[in-house]
Formats: structure tokens, sequence, C-alpha cells
């Protein structure tokens, strides 16, 4: 086989690995909590001021900046795919996390991207 295409089937091992996992604990947050309320297990309440699950939508980016910007942010999902995708075969052999970190990054888009065309959000 190809080693440019084994290197595809890393990147996209990874990714679709994560993009599993990062739909599969939306979904499970979609059926368990409901929408506005948020979870801790029992005994972690100290916790809550610093983190939380939290069922809630963001129609713009990181910490709910730019609202309602999700044409803007699905056509900057696929431009960053794209530019994973094409950039991905120019990095060296040995340079394995690069590598693991752009298939992590190709997850999060795709995994974003998947929300904004299916959910609107």
């Amino acid at each position: 086989m190809n080693q440019r295409v084994k290197d595809y089937l890393v990147l996209i091992g990874v990714a679709g690995v994560i993009i599993a996992l990062d739909q599969w604990t939306k979904w499970l947050v979609r059926e368990n909590i409901a929408f506005g309320s948020q979870w801790l297990p029992a005994g972690w309440e100290w916790l809550s001021p610093y983190a939380r699950i939290v069922h809630w939508y963001n129609s713009g980016a990181a910490f709910g900046m730019f609202q309602n910007g999700t044409l803007v942010f699905t056509v900057l999902a696929f431009i960053v795919i794209g530019a994973i995708i094409y950039y991905y075969p120019q990095v060296e052999a040995n340079d394995w996390t690069l590598k693991l970190a752009m298939g992590l990054q190709l997850a999060g888009a795709a995994g974003n991207l998947i929300d904004r065309l299916m959910m609107g959000k």
C-alpha cells in the first residue's frame, strides 16, 4: 500500500474516532439532561463554579462569541478541513505529534460542521 494512502488512513482513523466520541457524548447530553440544565456527579459539587456539564446550544464560536454566525463558521469549517487534507501529506513522516494534532483538528472542524449542518448550531 502506498505510504500516502497509509498516512491518510491514520488521519481519517484518528479523526473518525474523535468525531464518533464527540457525537456520542453530545447525544448522551441531549438524551439525559434537559435543555438549560446542568449535571455534576454526586460529591463533585465543589467543582461547579469551574466545570460542569451543561445542555446548551451555541450558534457562534468559542464562549458564545459571534452569535448567529452559523453560515460563516460552516464555510470556515470546510476551508479548515480542506487545508488539513491538503497539507497533511507534506508533514514529515517522523513528526507524529503534528500528524496527531492535525487529526484532532480535523475531528474538531468536522464535528462542528456536522452540528451546524444537522442542527443549525
